[in-house]
């Protein structure tokens, strides 16, 4: 934002440059044309007045700053909000893939043909379940930080 305004001050400091360099209103043929050189023809050298320059006023400048920090304040909520819903989609994907993990361990269980087998995939299951809670746990929390930050309205 910074280096908008910046880019507006230039190009204002150099149009008045500009101007200043003195405008003709030339009329020729009964035509009106301006330009910097003088013409042939009827000719009037027109002055322009410089805008004023932006007043010393501190108001406008906490104005601009409190335009500054609202637009920042939005676009941090907007990545907030755009971070929040990614974790979610996040969220539903871990779920469903230990939900299909688990669907496949029970057909597994169903197929177990000594009780070996059986107490092998129970293991398993209950390993694979800790992880998954403790995975699911991790990007709950994750959500909770990103909803706080975001505040009431991103929730």
């Amino acid at each position: 934002m910074k280096g908008i305004v910046l880019l507006i001050l230039a190009l204002i400091c150099t149009q008045t440059t500009l101007l200043e360099a003195g405008v003709y209103k030339c009329v020729l043929d009964g035509k009106t044309t301006y330009s910097q050189k003088p013409c042939e023809g009827e000719m009037s050298e027109v002055e322009i007045k410089a805008a004023p320059p932006p007043s010393g006023d501190p108001r406008n400048a906490n104005d601009y700053k409190k335009a500054n920090k609202e637009l920042d304040a939005a676009i941090n909520e907007r990545r907030g909000e755009r971070k929040l819903r990614s974790l979610k989609q996040d969220l539903t994907i871990l779920k469903n893939k230990r939900d299909r993990e688990m669907a496949r361990y029970r057909s597994l269980m169903r197929r177990a043909v000594t009780k070996a087998d059986v107490m092998i995939i129970q293991q398993e299951i209950a390993n694979r379940r800790s992880e998954y809670a403790e995975a699911i746990k991790s990007k709950e929390d994750e959500i909770r930080n990103a909803s706080a930050s975001i505040g009431p309205g991103g929730q």
